[in-house]
């Protein structure tokens, strides 16, 4: 299916009351079941959003096809909005699918954003988005357990932005974006990013957290300001960014050449009357200016990078922080401002006090 330029709107899917799905255009509409269809598309340039789900339009798988110029998906206001609390369960491309700027300058991306999950939409898969003028993907509104995944990269402004949503999950390479790589707003929870994936080359922070409960979690490698071993391109600002975060964990996460610095957390602290109970923010097995080599049909191994600027862990008006890492390369590797955080007592003082 192709839907022409220029057209008010691109594809809208909602659920009716015979819980068939009823899919619009210009040139008419089709009736598909909601929760068995499967649609390939490339809409171009319409006015409004290219595909719009909403209503409760659930399990409904889309990809798309190779159009005249190489056209996917751009040149709408949003490439992709799904919306709703009763709109769930869809998959929003696969590894051959992105919603992207082609390669030819003439044209544009989408003129907003790529994808957008508000309003209390959940347990949707979206992959890849990239080219467009503000933000790849947007989750907010109460949107919660959705995924992203695949590639993010190119977009003016943030990768990835979380606001007003929860318990979101993003495993995906980002990379190139204007912005921060990705944000997590300050009214955001729980969002957990996951895997062996890359976060690179973005104008600003790899990683920026805001929100409460973020967890920052890597499988066999999650690295930031590196491509590839041998390889790195830099964030311009700070590899992961917390600011006034708590109930924050990084762990098994390779944070390599980033301008401003390995790891800065700031503000984050308890009231001085509150009992002390967890850490607020947690950090183990970091290895900060370090990238992990991987040689043929031989162990990994961690190669220091030399000549890092910047503090490589910088704790600025914290308390409650325990943190292990490993640190190489930057001009200081632990720098702590403010309030200290509250380190755990080196085993020799431990023994002693028994």
């Amino acid at each position: 299916m192709k839907l022409n330029r220029r057209t008010n709107a691109g594809l809208s899917i909602a659920t009716t009351k015979d819980n068939t799905t009823t899919t619009s255009t210009a040139a008419g509409g089709i009736r598909a079941q909601s929760e068995t269809s499967s649609c390939a598309i490339t809409v171009v340039g319409n006015g409004g959003n290219g595909l719009y789900l909403h209503n409760g339009a659930r399990f409904t798988t889309f990809t798309a096809i190779a159009g005249d110029d190489d056209e996917d998906n751009w040149d709408n206001q949003n490439g992709v909005v799904i919306e709703g609390p009763t709109t769930s369960h869809n998959e929003v491309g696969n590894a051959d699918v992105r919603f992207r700027i082609p390669e030819a300058d003439e044209y544009p991306g989408n003129k907003q954003n790529g994808i957008v999950i508000q309003d209390g939409a959940h347990h949707n898969k979206v992959y890849g988005a990239y080219g467009n003028a503000q933000y790849g993907v947007v989750l907010r509104g109460g949107a919660h357990d959705n995924t992203v995944h695949f590639e993010i990269r190119e977009n003016r402004q943030h990768g990835v932005l979380v606001e007003d949503a929860h318990e979101n999950m993003i495993g995906a390479l980002v990379s190139d974006n204007g912005g921060d790589g990705i944000r997590i707003g300050a009214q955001a929870a729980n969002t957990i990013i996951l895997g062996d994936l890359r976060i690179y080359d973005n104008g600003a922070n790899g990683i920026a957290v805001l929100g409460t409960g973020t967890v920052i979690r890597g499988s066999y490698g999650l690295q930031i300001g590196q491509t590839s071993q041998y390889a790195s391109l830099p964030n311009q600002g700070f590899g992961i960014f917390v600011d006034g975060a708590t109930d924050t964990t990084i762990t098994s996460v390779e944070v390599g050449r980033n301008e401003a610095g390995g790891i800065r957390v700031q503000n984050v602290n308890r009231p001085a009357a509150a009992a002390a109970a967890d850490p607020l923010i947690t950090i183990s097995n970091v290895h900060v200016g370090y990238e992990k080599i991987y040689p043929d049909g031989k162990p990994s191994y961690y190669l220091g990078i030399d000549g890092l600027p910047g503090e490589g862990v910088d704790f600025e008006n914290c308390t409650d922080v325990r943190y292990a890492a490993h640190v190489y390369g930057h001009q200081v590797g632990l720098h702590i401002g403010g309030r200290a955080p509250a380190l755990p007592p080196p085993a020799s003082t431990s023994a002693a006090a028994a």
